[in-house]
């Protein structure tokens, strides 16, 4: 339950002023070779620090929504009943001793939670943003799960892992950054064992035509978002099952969402009414994409696309079958 759970984890701690949340630190670019997606790095090395202010980014290290259920109080412990329930849905006991892939890991708060709660199991987190890996060990030193927790630089469709290595896998609102999703399926179906299952916890187009208007108003809102594109939970579960996975079970999770998107609503008119206005004055020169009050306020037009039920958020779990 979620007292259980809190009692475990506790609250992550990292002060604002700390020297990773410094945005002059974040945009500096190390030199460990050619990123093969820069714009993802750039769209979080460039926002982290609005997690920061607006998103308790520097106490739940999350860069995700929060799911608010029963027995959850506060907006912090609605980011860190998120990770539990993506534990929940791979099936993690404190009994069992398993290695688990969490395929954008962020800042490294989710796989940093779990260790601490499922201490015998290994929580390995790879992420293709750089400087998201020294955020990531020091959460992981403050919280005392060095031992249990592992960050590392790589790519989730070329991970580099051996065929069989983990005992599951979790994406969570990070599958919608691969560039080809066929491609991050079936790395995810080679590098898990036989048995072990898949979670994706993410946005997702509904299963409706888009008419001309609403497609361009998505296409406005997901270079905002850093997607190269969208599908359904439809079409993954489809695309699940095409490569191997078996036992498909998707869930639609908006309902829980809801207070989190409302916290984002409440941020955007002004940042959306500033981009607004750059466009206006700055014509063909502006670059919403290089824009942070453009990313801040297209806030305003995923609330739209919610409410129009043209996107919603859900869950999907799926098992590499043991034969």
């Amino acid at each position: 339950n979620v007292e259980t759970y809190a009692s475990h984890c506790g609250t992550p701690q990292l002060p604002l002023n700390h020297k990773y949340s410094d945005i002059k630190h974040l945009k500096k670019r190390w030199n460990m070779g050619k990123n093969p997606e820069p714009g993802v790095e750039d769209f979080y090395e460039r926002h982290w620090p609005h997690f920061v202010q607006w998103w308790q980014g520097d106490d739940a290290h999350a860069i995700h929504f929060g799911m608010h259920v029963k027995g959850v109080h506060s907006f912090l412990e609605s980011l860190h009943y998120m990770n539990y329930y993506a534990g929940k849905l791979l099936g993690l006991t404190e009994e069992k001793s398993w290695v688990i892939l969490d395929a954008g890991c962020g800042v490294g708060g989710p796989s940093t939670q779990l260790a601490k709660r499922f201490p015998k199991s290994t929580f390995i987190g790879i992420t293709i943003t750089r400087n998201q890996i020294p955020l990531a060990q020091d959460l992981a030193r403050r919280e005392g799960v060095t031992k249990n927790t592992q960050f590392l630089l790589r790519n989730y469709r070329h991970s580099e892992f051996p065929d069989n290595y983990f005992d599951g896998a979790f994406a969570q609102e990070s599958h919608n950054y691969a560039q080809n999703k066929v491609e991050f399926v079936r790395e995810m179906y080679r590098i898990i064992k036989p048995g072990s299952r898949l979670v994706i916890l993410d946005g997702f187009i509904r299963d409706k035509p888009l008419t001309p208007l609403s497609k361009k108003v998505l296409d406005i809102w997901r270079p905002a978002r850093g997607f190269p594109d969208l599908i359904s939970l439809t079409d993954l579960k489809l695309m699940l099952e095409n490569n191997g996975f078996e036992d498909v079970v998707v869930e639609d999770l908006t309902k829980t969402i809801l207070p989190s998107v409302a916290r984002s609503t409440c941020l955007g008119p002004y940042f959306f009414t500033a981009s607004v206005i750059k466009r206006f004055f700055l014509g063909k020169k502006y670059k919403a994409e290089m824009d942070d009050c453009f990313y801040m306020g297209a806030v305003v037009i995923g609330d739209m696309l919610g409410l129009a039920k043209i996107i919603h958020f859900g869950s999907v779990a799926a098992v590499k079958p043991k034969h």
